[in-house]
């Protein structure tokens, strides 16, 4: 089994994507944050279309095809994990066919722990990949990691780089 340890933002979304966005979103802000707090009131279906917004369709198309062609699983590293509404954002991502099979703490001081011991859990992998989306993260498994340019999220020269990595095999000392 090859596993993908995926980011957010950075990968999933890009700066021009935002920009793209701008009004939509500054529309959506303005309707859910000035009349009432969507986090304070806790409205999973808001916060969830929150997330949405800020996730590039391109970008999930991209993630899905390299995870077929490659046979890989995902498991999500992102910030968002410490969102309340974070599982519901993952199963809206399954149902745009990302194979999900699990995450980790995403947050920048557990991060690189959390693929470590999901990997040493895990022995049945036959390869990974770190995709980060430029958090500033120092991996210890960095020949296992791909940054994405934050300017443009996600790109096929990044999906080339992440397919020759799967495809080094895992070597395992017994």
């Amino acid at each position: 089994m090859s596993v993908i340890f995926l980011d957010i933002d950075g990968v999933l979304n890009s700066d021009s994507y935002f920009d793209d966005r701008k009004e939509e979103i500054s529309k959506f802000n303005h309707e859910n944050f000035q009349t009432h707090n969507i986090f304070a009131t806790n409205e999973t279906g808001k916060l969830v279309e929150w997330g949405l917004l800020r996730i590039d369709p391109f970008e999930v198309e991209l993630i899905k095809k390299l995870s077929e062609v490659t046979k890989s699983s995902i498991v999500l590293i992102s910030s968002w994990s410490e969102l309340s509404f974070y599982e519901d954002i993952i199963d809206r991502l399954k149902d745009l066919g990302l194979p999900i099979i699990g995450y980790v703490d995403g947050s920048t001081t557990y991060r690189d722990f959390g693929i470590n011991e999901y990997i040493n859990r895990n022995s049945h992998m036959d390869s990974y990949v770190i995709v980060d989306g430029g958090s500033g993260i120092e991996y210890s498994n960095i020949d296992k990691v791909v940054i994405t340019d934050s300017d443009n999220g996600l790109t096929i020269s990044d999906c080339e780089y992440i397919k020759a990595i799967l495809d080094r095999k895992i070597r395992r000392i017994k």
